[in-house]
């Protein structure tokens, strides 16, 4: 598995994953149980490597290195929209509160903003030099937080145009996340620190590395 995601509800667990130009699979769990509720065996063409389900919880959006974007129904796991754009695979994808909108990110070093009522694409920019890891709707509005490989995790508009970048990244950061509420972001580089800001500011407020060989030693005697 390479791409996990619960529901609004969180009382399911959707995983994604797959194998290298063979498939991808997405599966639906039941958290409580454990039980398999839905699953999708060629959900893309190749491995899924991100998903996320939407605010009500009824579909589920997921990006392949196939380079669509998918959105299936949760329930009979029906695809609803193949979403072609993206020139590398699809790493990330984020859904607006509203449900009518979908932010995608990938390894063409581009963000896209697509509308899910007909499919079609609203907005693409780019402005990074390296892969675009992940992206997420802050809050109820349109700003969206990206991180990327070009050591950099920041706040854009929808159309792209910088609010802040977040500052302490100098590293190829991998993946990030925000709060419901928008008011935090986490994110995680090369360098295996967690990174945690207030996004309104742009201050770091926690910054968790990962122990040393002797605080390792220490913590054992």
């Amino acid at each position: 598995m390479i791409a996990l995601d619960f529901s609004p509800d969180g009382k399911r667990l959707a995983t994604g994953g797959g194998f290298p130009s063979r498939g991808g699979e997405i599966y639906i769990w039941n958290v409580e149980d454990g039980s398999e509720e839905l699953r999708i065996p060629m959900a893309h063409s190749d491995t899924v490597c991100s998903l996320a389900f939407s605010p009500d919880g009824d579909r589920l959006a997921t990006g392949g290195t196939d380079r669509f974007a998918r959105v299936f129904e949760t329930g009979r796991g029906r695809e609803l929209r193949a979403l072609e754009g993206h020139t590398g695979h699809v790493l990330g994808v984020s859904w607006q509160k509203n449900g009518r909108v979908l932010a995608t990110g990938g390894a063409d070093n581009a963000v896209k903003i697509w509308n899910l009522l007909n499919g079609e694409q609203k907005k693409s920019f780019g402005g990074f030099n390296k892969e675009v890891t992940s992206v997420h709707f802050l809050g109820i509005g349109t700003q969206v937080v990206v991180s990327a490989g070009d050591h950099v995790v920041k706040v854009v508009k929808e159309d792209g145009s910088d609010v802040r970048r977040l500052p302490d990244t100098g590293t190829f950061m991998h993946t990030s996340d925000v709060t419901p509420d928008g008011k935090l972001a986490a994110a995680a580089g090369f360098d295996g620190i967690l990174r945690v800001w207030e996004v309104n500011t742009g201050k770091l407020l926690h910054k968790f590395t990962p122990p040393t060989e002797s605080t390792k030693v220490a913590a054992k005697k």
